[in-house]
């Protein structure tokens, strides 16, 4: 509790800009939206974030709108959670783009667990009902080539699922400016386009199969 106290106390050494980008970033400005989510034990969260580049290739990211919630006291598998959590970022999506007075280039959707890449880039009609709608919510709402894959040491929604404290002032950094990444050229994120892997026959989201025979009889009223 005396940890918490301090935590809160130290908050108020915390800044937040209030301007999306610097006073001297110039005018040409191409802007895209980068969302982030993550889910643990403790609960699950997104992170999203606006990546401008200027006429002359500078780039500056800031975060946009964060939202974390606790996991459910019932127990909710991780990929379960990990699949809600990206079914938030998309909610956050349609929300800023309705909100934001800013003309959006391109979003990009990121995630760490291939697993909900599966289940995006599957038939919904696979699944059992919890996984089916909100795969089917996400492929509604966004395409499947505007999801990635992000290792969990560089992805800021795990500081939304796990918490965070005042005095972790690289998470806080990153939490604030997006992940490092972000700041370097698109060139550079070729090796984050990995290939999907196939979900695994056995798993549990998936419908049991039935094997049904059918056995035709022919019954002639009028015999030859």
């Amino acid at each position: 509790m005396v940890e918490m106290e301090n935590d809160i106390l130290n908050l108020e050494n915390t800044n937040i800009p209030r301007c999306y980008k610097p006073n001297d970033f110039g005018e040409k400005i191409d802007y895209t939206l980068h969302h982030f989510s993550d889910a643990s034990e403790k609960g699950y969260g997104q992170a999203s974030y606006l990546r401008m580049k200027n006429e002359y290739g500078r780039i500056w990211c800031c975060l946009v709108f964060g939202k974390s919630r606790v996991a459910p006291l019932k127990y909710v598998s991780i990929p379960r959670l990990e699949l809600t959590a990206a079914t938030l970022s998309v909610k956050i999506s349609n929300m800023l783009k309705e909100e934001m007075d800013i003309q959006i280039t391109s979003e990009t959707f990121w995630t760490d667990s291939q697993v909900v890449l599966g289940y995006i880039n599957s038939e919904c009609r696979r699944f059992k009902v919890f996984v089916a709608n909100r795969a089917q919510f996400i492929r509604d709402h966004t395409d499947i080539q505007q999801w990635r894959y992000v290792s969990t040491h560089e992805n800021p929604a795990d500081d939304a699922s796990r918490g965070l404290r005042s005095t972790d002032l690289e998470k806080i950094k990153r939490w604030f400016n997006g992940p490092f990444f972000l700041w370097q050229p698109e060139e550079t994120w070729l090796c984050r386009l990995q290939s999907i892997e196939p979900l695994a026959d056995n798993d549990t989201e998936l419908k049991n199969k039935f094997l049904v025979n059918v056995t035709k009889i022919e019954d002639y009223i009028i015999s030859k």
